[in-house]
């Protein structure tokens, strides 16, 4: 299940690389499949000299593709990374993303750059 990790705006790829750190100190990789910050290509620029570049789609978040119960144990690893904030949760239960939105992020990036 893919589950969406708030983190510190900026930071994005930083934090990425920490947690996927974390994670494999904490002997999880099996639980952890797969993560990425899903982006998006703007043009910064005048007209003329305008250089493309990438952005976070979603700002000030990542996602994260997690088996749902070890979902609990990798935001108990990742709560002690720096700039990491927090995995998505509702009423004290993590959120998973709805099957339409995963779908919808990762066909809008299948050469995604993940560290899984």
């Amino acid at each position: 299940m893919w589950y969406a990790v708030q983190v510190e705006t900026g930071k994005e790829r930083v934090t990425l690389e920490q947690i996927c750190k974390a994670v494999e100190l904490a002997g999880l990789e099996g639980v952890v499949r797969e993560a990425f910050v899903p982006t998006r290509v703007v043009f910064e620029g005048q007209l003329a000299h305008a250089r493309r570049v990438e952005r976070p789609l979603f700002p000030g978040y990542l996602l994260l593709d997690a088996t749902r119960r070890g979902i609990a144990q990798v935001a108990g690893v990742v709560r002690e990374t720096p700039k990491f904030a927090k995995v998505l949760t509702y009423d004290g239960v993590f959120l998973p993303l709805l099957p339409e939105e995963t779908d919808l992020i990762c066909r809008a990036h299948p050469a995604r750059q993940t560290l899984y």
